[in-house]
């Protein structure tokens, strides 16, 4: 029944005369021509639960190149987790870095050293940066519909809200309208207990990004741990 339901909505007109499908397929088109992308994110989430209110923030650097019909990824992140009645924060550091056959993990917070894992992945495990395919995705789960168009950081973008019949939380992307790339993103609970708020800057597309990116070389000292991929 959901996927009719979707099925029925690509067809709506949206605003401009546009349909789910054609926006979909303008953004499908600009996004073939990415095949570098490098950029900025920060991310704030805040939740309340029993009174209590609790804030992580992370900001992050991501470099993507494609290649052979995956990504290479290098992501370095660095994350707060903070409970400000209780006056109490934990930081989190860490690299990924994906060569297209592998994903090291390095990471370190305040209470632990360093450590490092290495695992074997899936073909599709970049697919996850992907901005189609994740569109597509959200089709594909979700009812979904685009708003009025709006500038961000003066860019057009194209504005795509996205729900689910059974829950009252609401998503909302926006979408560059020349590269297919997702500017924005914002995310509320249905209770209201939990809000997301994602923003990327300094985008670069198309860029040259030196090769010595996707390779991990492991901090001396620091043992890497085998794991399987589930």
């Amino acid at each position: 029944m959901f996927h009719w339901i979707v099925v029925l909505l690509l067809a709506i007109p949206v605003y401009g005369g546009e349909t789910l499908d054609s926006v979909s397929q303008s953004l499908s088109k600009a996004w073939s021509s990415v095949n570098s992308l490098s950029f900025r994110t920060e991310l704030i989430t805040t939740s309340r639960e029993n009174g209590v209110e609790r804030i992580s923030k992370s900001s992050s650097i991501c470099n993507l190149r494609r290649e052979g019909g995956k990504w290479l990824v290098r992501l370095e992140d660095a994350a707060t987790s903070l409970i400000p009645s209780g006056n109490v924060s934990v930081r989190v550091k860490s690299l990924t870095v994906y060569d297209g056959t592998t994903v090291f993990l390095l990471s370190q917070n305040d209470e632990a050293p360093k450590t490092c894992t290495r695992m074997k992945v899936k073909d599709n495990w970049s697919d996850k940066f992907d901005e189609w395919k994740g569109l597509q995705e959200l089709q594909s789960k979700f009812q979904t519909r685009w708003l009025p168009d709006e500038t961000i950081d003066g860019v057009e973008a194209y504005v795509l809200e996205a729900t689910k019949p059974d829950s009252k939380a609401v998503l909302r992307y926006w979408y560059d309208k020349k590269s297919g790339i997702f500017l924005r993103l914002t995310w509320q609970s249905g209770d209201g207990k939990l809000t997301t708020e994602m923003k990327r800057s300094r985008i670069e597309i198309n860029q040259a990004i030196d090769p010595k990116e996707f390779v991990f070389t492991p901090p001396p000292g620091v043992p890497v741990e085998e794991r399987s991929f589930k």
